[in-house]
């Protein structure tokens, strides 16, 4: 197979560069494979599990929104608002942290419900510090949802080892 030059990046680091047979990259418009000699193109990144191949070798790596750059000379550049290799994300954790923002979560929404109706059922939102703060909480919720989806399905995998 032809390989072709893949870079990884996310504003904290470099998480790959070298040589590669195939990526395939969740993207906004549904699931996209690469191959070398790709027609160039620019794509928004989706949450979700990012693989990358090289012969027998297989790198996973959860990204979190960002883009994909297919060069006219074959190179690839993904630019991810957030990624982490998939032996980085430890379960426990990602559980532990889906289970607090649940909790806050729930929590915020019963204050909107107690304030709107000591309001005299006037609907009322939460001030805007309180919005900012909910969405962020949602966002990390969706975050360590796709986090556990790709840790189950990529560490289930007959045969691939995901560690360093």
């Amino acid at each position: 197979m032809i390989n072709f030059h893949l870079k990884i990046i996310s504003p904290k680091r470099v998480l790959f560069e070298e040589e590669a047979t195939e990526i395939t990259v969740p993207t906004t418009e549904g699931e996209i494979t690469v191959l070398a000699n790709h027609e160039p193109m620019v794509s928004q990144l989706a949450m979700g599990g990012l693989v990358v191949k090289n012969g027998k070798t297989e790198h996973v790596v959860a990204v979190y929104g960002g883009f994909i750059h297919i060069e006219e000379n074959g190179g690839v550049t993904v630019l991810a608002d957030s990624a982490q290799h998939i032996y980085e994300i430890d379960e426990e954790l990602t559980k532990e942290a889906i289970k607090k923002a649940e909790k806050a979560i729930t929590k915020a929404r019963e204050s909107r419900e107690a304030f709107a109706n000591s309001e005299g059922g006037l609907s009322r939102s939460l001030s805007h510090e309180d919005n900012r703060i909910l969405a962020e909480t949602q966002a990390e919720l969706l975050m360590n949802f796709t986090r556990l989806k790709i840790v189950h399905k990529h560490r289930s995998h007959h045969g691939v080892r995901y560690d360093k």
